[in-house]
């Protein structure tokens, strides 16, 4: 036996050993190693009547979070994961309040997370909406908010419709249907939204931006590193592009107009059209 293989065996070896461990000391604290599958069940289930209720938040460390519209005039909320998850589900101060307790999860080679919150609301006027995540997807159907707060580190969010939107996240596709004023990030991922009314801050380091329908009413900006940037239809604005590496595309630049979109992209090519 060459030495190579014996240096691989031995290092699984002590992997193996090293997962063990942390089983044996870990246990006590109700944390889990996830080989091959999370198993998930539905851990709590609770309704709320909606009279008085304008913010949300909610906060955990592993789901995949959707929000969606009822035809019912309560708040229905379901939490599935593992029976030894502590979970919250409170409403307070005009807030309905979700938190899902900590997991450490360990995946070698592969493993499938079925951790989710589900919450049902009816059609209303909301205000706030604060959602902390550390891994998973966020999606909002057919619920509009007047502010979103949406910070999660992996994963991709979907909204259909928002008035003032703050989004963050390390690695996921930011996509949207129509906002007014909005500002995204995203590290590892795509900017995607249909309808800008107002104003957009966006960024992304290594993906593209596209805009189908932006209508500026105050300064904006699109940036990114490594991708492209394309604007579908814009109104009558002043376009300051500059990229080191791509082509670029404008149609009808107005550099008299009061509104100025500032694009920028090391990387990639620029396309805007009005």
């Amino acid at each position: 036996m060459s030495k190579t293989i014996k240096i691989i065996i031995l290092s699984i070896i002590a992997i193996i050993l090293t997962v063990f461990m942390m089983i044996v000391i870990n246990s006590k604290d109700n944390y889990y190693l996830n080989l091959f599958d999370y198993s998930s069940e539905l851990i709590l289930e609770k309704e709320f009547s909606s009279e008085g209720i304008n913010n949300f938040d909610i906060e955990s460390d592993t789901s995949n979070i959707t929000i969606k519209k009822t035809d019912l005039d309560i708040i229905s909320v379901k939490v599935y994961g593992d029976k030894t998850n502590e979970v919250l589900a409170i409403i307070k101060d005009n807030t309905l309040y979700v938190e899902k307790d900590k997991d450490i999860n360990i995946c070698l080679f592969f493993c499938m997370m079925n951790s989710k919150i589900e919450i049902l609301v009816p059609e209303s006027e909301y205000n706030n909406i604060k959602i902390a995540l550390a891994s998973g997807d966020i999606n909002i159907e057919n619920i509009k908010f007047n502010n979103s707060d949406l910070d999660l580190v992996s994963g991709n969010v979907h909204f259909d419709e928002m008035e003032t939107g703050k989004i963050v996240t390390v690695s996921g596709n930011i996509i949207g249907d129509s906002v007014n004023d909005i500002t995204a990030r995203t590290i590892s991922g795509d900017i995607k939204i249909a309808n800008i009314n107002k104003s957009c801050n966006l960024s992304t380091t290594s993906g593209n931006i596209l805009i189908s329908n932006l209508n500026m009413e105050t300064n904006s900006s699109l940036k990114t590193i490594s991708g492209d940037v394309r604007v579908l239809k814009s109104n009558d604005i002043y376009f300051d592009i500059s990229t080191i590496s791509g082509t670029v595309y404008a149609d009808n630049n107005n550099r008299f107009s009061e509104k100025e979109l500032k694009v920028s992209t090391t990387s990639g090519n620029v396309y805007i059209s009005q």
